[in-house]
C-alpha cells in the first residue's frame, strides 16, 4: 500500500468526517476459481482472498481517519446486528479492529446484504469493500445513494484470476465471470459511484468525497 492511501483526506477546520466502511463478509474469494465452491468455515477468512484484503483496507482506512480526528463506524452488510455505530479516537480503532474479527469468524453466505439508513449518519461517506459478484450488492450500494448518501465502491475481486485447470468449461466461465462482473461496476457508475481498487492511487478521489459538496 501507497502512503499516500493512508492520507486520504485533507483537514477542515469547520467539521471533522463521518467514515462508514461498509464491508460484504457474504463471500470470500481468492484469485483460484476452482476454490470458489469452497465454503467459509467461521473460522478464519482466505489469506490474500477478498475478505482479507477488505479487512486489511478497513483498518488502515480507519486509523487515519481517526488520527485525524474524524469519526468512523462499521456494516457488515451480510450480518448487520454485527455492525459498530461512528465513534472518534484511539478506543474507536481498538473497537473496529476487534469488531472486524468477529466479523471475519462469523463471515458466510447470506442472501441479502442490509445497510440500514440509520447506520450511515446525514452527511457520511460510506465505502462499500466488495467483489460484486451479485446484483444484490449492486443494488444496494446504488439504494444508498438514492438515500442522499455518498457513496464509494472498492473491487476487491483478485485480479489475475485463474480459472479452474481440470475444468473443460474454465475459460468459458471466467470470460462469464469478468463480463458480468464488468457490468456491474459500470451499473454503479452509472448511478454516480466512483469505483476504486485498493492500492491504487486514489487519495485525491478520497479527498474530494471526504471533503463533500463545496
Amino acid at each position: 500500500m501507497t502512503p499516500s492511501m493512508l492520507h486520504v483526506r485533507e483537514r477542515h477546520a469547520e467539521a471533522d468526517a463521518t467514515l462508514v466502511l461498509a464491508l460484504d463478509t457474504r463471500v470470500d474469494v481468492g484469485p483460484e476459481l476452482a476454490e470458489w465452491s469452497e465454503t467459509l468455515s467461521g473460522s478464519g477468512i482466505r489469506i490474500d482472498g477478498s475478505l482479507d484484503t477488505a479487512v486489511q483496507a478497513a483498518c488502515s482506512l480507519a486509523a487515519s481517519y481517526l488520527r485525524q480526528g474524524d469519526r468512523v463506524g462499521l456494516v457488515d452488510l451480510g450480518r448487520p446486528q454485527l455492525s459498530l455505530a461512528p465513534g472518534a479516537g484511539q478506543r474507536q480503532l481498538l473497537k473496529l479492529r476487534h469488531q472486524l474479527v468477529i466479523c471475519s469468524r462469523s463471515a458466510g453466505w447470506a442472501p441479502r446484504p442490509v445497510l440500514r439508513p440509520q447506520q450511515a449518519p446525514p452527511g457520511a461517506l460510506v465505502m462499500v469493500f466488495s467483489p460484486f459478484l451479485d446484483d444484490a450488492m449492486v443494488d444496494l450500494t446504488a439504494t444508498v445513494v438514492r438515500r442522499g448518501t455518498r457513496v464509494l465502491a472498492m473491487d476487491l475481486l483478485p485480479d489475475p484470476l485463474i480459472p479452474a485447470a481440470d475444468d473443460p468449461w474454465g475459460e468459458a466461465v471466467l470470460t462469464v465471470l469478468r463480463t458480468e462482473h464488468k457490468q456491474r461496476l459500470e451499473t454503479l457508475r452509472h448511478h454516480g459511484i466512483p469505483v476504486l481498487r485498493w492500492g491504487d492511487e486514489a487519495s485525491a478521489t478520497l479527498r474530494v468525497l471526504a471533503r463533500g459538496p463545496g
